[in-house]
């Protein structure tokens, strides 16, 4: 049984685990426990226990003091840095659109996203440099900025070409780190009861789930909902907690096992491409949307459930091998995206959280796709 096969295991068995001094303890939800945990717990021992400590050491998301500047997190701070390296850049320009269908109020959708904006100090956020260091301050809360566009004019041939015209002109246009709110919103009016909403939004204080975030609370403010509690943390507070939890001991560990990890990995994947890659990163990539096929998916599920791994395992697997025979290079690093909300707080807070973790698989010796 894998690692993660075992805590899949745990968590669906209501078995918590704890650490007593250097010894694992457990408790079993219901029943009895199953007669290989013991044997697993031991094989496993060294990653459960490393696993156990840092959970256990983790410190609960306070708030900090708003006086002075405030530090930005380890994910703001890298897109800063690219922001100076390419000043200019609308590379992290986030667009987001939705189609309105009915009546729609233009005052009540304003004030919706400008309560939003109140509610998240993340969004009046301004990114200045004192002494030589990327700072934050937050601004007082004010009307948000509101465009809308009359595309009613337009015949129906042409107002949706005409509407991506614009969308893409918005989101051409870059956002100023130091002139908050990082988000600009567009309406664009199609007819009396069909608009299209436009919003962009800097990558800096945004990532693809603080969208989902941002559109229910804009929906329940628009519709009156008194549902939205008070938010115990900001995205600020995160930050900071972030940074005392690795300005320590565990900066040190977890940059020693990534330096290990990484030691003389390839730079480049070389793919027999139509075209030359530039000389200089140009941002002109696209996304090329795709789906498998129920009866197919329902395959790879089926090899997880046997494998004790996910579906996103092995379609990763897949992926890699694809990369390796294209490419001819045994050495295969892949990003991908992760969450990185472990927090509940964190959870219905707009600010930029995503990790990409670089997962780097060595393909030589003609492994079998089960390994």
């Amino acid at each position: 049984m894998t690692l993660i096969s075992l805590l899949k295991d745990l968590k669906n068995k209501d078995i918590k685990l704890w650490l007593d001094g250097d010894t694992i303890q457990y408790k079993v939800g219901d029943g009895e426990p199953p007669e290989y945990l013991q044997t697993q717990i031991e094989t496993h021992k060294a990653d459960l226990v490393q696993i156990l400590s840092r959970s256990q050491k983790t410190r609960q998301i306070e708030k900090v003091s708003r006086d002075g500047w405030l530090p930005l997190s380890y994910a703001q701070e890298g897109v800063w840095y690219l922001e100076q390296l390419n000043p200019g850049t609308t590379a992290h320009n986030m667009s987001s659109t939705w189609m309105l269908n009915g009546e729609l109020d233009e005052g009540l959708l304003q004030g919706a996203l400008t309560q939003i904006t109140a509610r998240h100090e993340v969004l009046r956020s301004a990114f200045q440099v004192v002494d030589g260091q990327p700072c934050i301050s937050i601004n007082e809360a004010e009307e948000i900025d509101f465009r809308s566009i009359d595309l009613s004019r337009f015949d129906a041939t042409i107002q949706m070409a005409e509407a991506e015209k614009q969308i893409k002109a918005q989101q051409a246009i870059p956002l100023e780190l130091g002139s908050p709110p990082l988000l600009r919103v567009c309406l664009f009016k199609l007819s009396p009861d069909r608009h299209i909403l436009q919003i962009v939004i800097h990558h800096i204080i945004s990532d693809a789930w603080s969208v989902g975030v941002l559109l229910r609370e804009m929906c329940a403010a628009y519709d009156g909902r008194s549902g939205l509690l008070e938010l115990p943390i900001q995205y600020v507070d995160f930050a900071a907690w972030q940074r005392q939890q690795l300005e320590n001991e565990n900066q040190a560990r977890d940059l020693a096992y990534w330096k290990k990890q990484l030691k003389d990995a390839p730079a480049l994947l070389e793919l027999p491409t139509d075209f030359q890659r530039p000389p200089e990163l140009d941002y002109a990539g696209d996304t090329i949307w795709g789906e498998i096929p129920a009866a197919l998916f329902s395959r790879v599920e089926s090899l997880s459930k046997t494998e004790g791994a996910t579906p996103f395992m092995v379609l990763l697997s897949a992926f890699k091998l694809l990369l390796q025979r294209q490419s001819g290079t045994d050495d295969v690093v892949v990003g991908t995206p992760m969450v990185n909300r472990s927090q509940v707080e964190t959870e219905d807070l707009i600010g930029f959280f995503l990790n990409n973790l670089a997962l780097r698989t060595d393909l030589s010796n003609d492994p079998t796709f089960r390994q």
